[in-house]
């Protein structure tokens, strides 16, 4: 080993590293092939970079979001409201949560609810009839959009009996992409009809991307306190009668926002063969069912 002279420090912060990087080194340090997922992305500059640079300078002031974002992690994967016992695998689960953490608490933004709807980028319109349509333009076109497809919608006034949610009034709109391979939802703000897009993700250091995107067909979708369900009251899509075309209503804990369950199974607490051909979302208020179908163009 030899020790560089005070004086050429900063020569050597400046070389590129193909000439001198202490890259392995922050590697071997970090323990990376044994804390990062993917036996690649353990020895890649950018992730190892991020920990050993801002990742350490910042943890002093991200402890609170990061123990928050490991609690959120370990309940995920290990169910931690569970009564009964069950069997883990330890390193994977820990380096997903690894993953996890490093993704929320670190590398990606924590943005609000108002902070979402106060940054609309698209604005919708009014026609001649009174109908809100999504925004057109030669460089952008949701409202022809044939790869994505909207399907439910609820709003700050099912999240809350106040009506508002951080102080917002708007609309939460769920849509599938057409190849099921990912989930949108968008926030419209009723005071000036602006939106935005968020992608649903999963956090990931699997390749260079710090997201997988949450492949599922999305339904209806019902806003409750702080959590969007993508079904609670579930309606059954069928493109004809021939065969039973049923509805399920499930129930929510009060006390956690999440589905009631009976040991690990959440079971529907009604059940009903309604008989309705291509039916998509649902909703019930007093007493009565309303229910969307999908019908073509025409719908």
């Amino acid at each position: 080993m030899s020790r560089q002279p005070i004086r050429e420090i900063q020569w050597l912060a400046d070389q590129p590293d193909t000439i001198a990087s202490s890259h392995e080194l922050f590697v071997d340090f970090l323990e990376t092939d044994h804390t990062i997922p993917g036996s690649n992305l353990a020895h890649d500059t950018l992730p190892v970079q991020t920990i050993s640079t801002k990742l350490t300078r910042e943890t002093g002031n991200l402890i609170p979001a990061m123990f928050d974002e490991s609690g959120r992690a370990a309940d995920e994967l290990w169910d931690l409201d569970a009564d009964s016992w069950k069997e883990v695998d330890t390193m994977p689960d820990i380096q997903h949560m690894i993953a996890q953490v490093i993704g929320q608490a670190f590398i990606l933004k924590n943005a609000t609810v108002a902070d979402v709807f106060k940054n609309g980028n698209h604005k919708m319109t009014t026609d001649s009839a009174g109908r809100k349509l999504w925004e057109k333009k030669a460089d952008f076109n949701d409202l022809g959009t044939e790869k994505w497809v909207p399907q439910g919608i609820s709003s700050t006034a099912d999240a809350l009996d106040g009506g508002t949610y951080e102080g917002k009034d708007g609309w939460m709109v769920s849509w599938h992409r057409k190849d099921n391979k990912g989930v949108r939802v968008t926030f419209v703000d009723k005071f000036n009809n602006k939106y935005r897009h968020v992608l649903l993700v999963y956090p990931s250091l699997q390749g260079r991307r710090l997201h997988s995107e949450v492949a599922i067909h999305a339904g209806g979708i019902m806003w409750y306190g702080d959590k969007p369900w993508y079904s609670v009251l579930v309606g059954e899509y069928q493109p004809n009668t021939t065969v039973p075309v049923r509805m399920a209503k499930f129930a929510l804990n009060d006390a956690t926002g999440r589905l009631k369950v009976d040991g690990k199974t959440a079971k529907a607490t009604w059940a009903y063969c309604v008989g309705i051909e291509r039916m998509q979302g649902a909703v019930s208020a007093n007493g009565k069912i309303y229910i969307s179908r999908s019908n073509g163009k025409s719908n």
